[in-house]
């Protein structure tokens, strides 16, 4: 099941990276379009870009935890053993993330519903639809909260290695 949740993840990244292609496109035509003599802007550039953003941000964060890149303050972390490393992973993921990707999927579902049932749209650019990076939170999250799963797995795998050892 680790092994799983790790390859959805990955996979999910590597899609969502080619997103930075899109971004830095959206970037350049946007920077393009400003300079004389068309000096044209509109609200929809900025959308786009930050829809883009957030969606890359949203779907990078499962693979981050994974490859240990999230932040996370390494004040002792750094200078601890695997075992130490393990229990401060295992607790984090136990009684911090685990519980705040749960509360966010409920809360974010409810959101992404609503979003849904009215259409909800941009107010300055009105092509421009919130209701698909709406409904990526609760999903983005959802990833996150398996990954974390996974990781106080393998914290939890790790400690057990260990004191097996210590037995021997």
């Amino acid at each position: 099941m680790l092994s799983q949740i790790n390859k959805l993840n990955k996979l999910v990244f590597q899609a969502v990276s080619w997103l930075c292609v899109a971004l830095i496109a959206a970037i350049i035509v946007e920077v393009l379009l400003r300079l004389p003599p068309l000096r044209y802007s509109h609200a929809w550039m900025g959308e786009i870009q930050w829809q883009l953003f957030a969606l890359i941000f949203l779907f990078g964060s499962p693979y981050a935890l994974k490859q240990g890149r999230h932040v996370r303050v390494d004040l002792f972390y750094e200078r601890f053993g695997a075992r130490n490393k393990a229990w401060v992973d295992l607790i984090g993921s136990l009684l911090f993330l685990l519980p705040w990707c749960a509360m966010l999927i409920w809360f974010c579902t409810g959101f992404a519903y609503q979003a849904w049932l009215v259409g909800e749209r941009s107010s300055d650019a009105v092509l421009i639809s919130y209701v698909p990076i709406k409904v990526a939170l609760p999903l983005a999250i959802l990833l996150l909260f398996l990954q974390a799963c996974a990781e106080a797995v393998k914290a939890w795998q790790t400690l057990r290695s260990h004191s097996n050892k210590e037995r021997a």
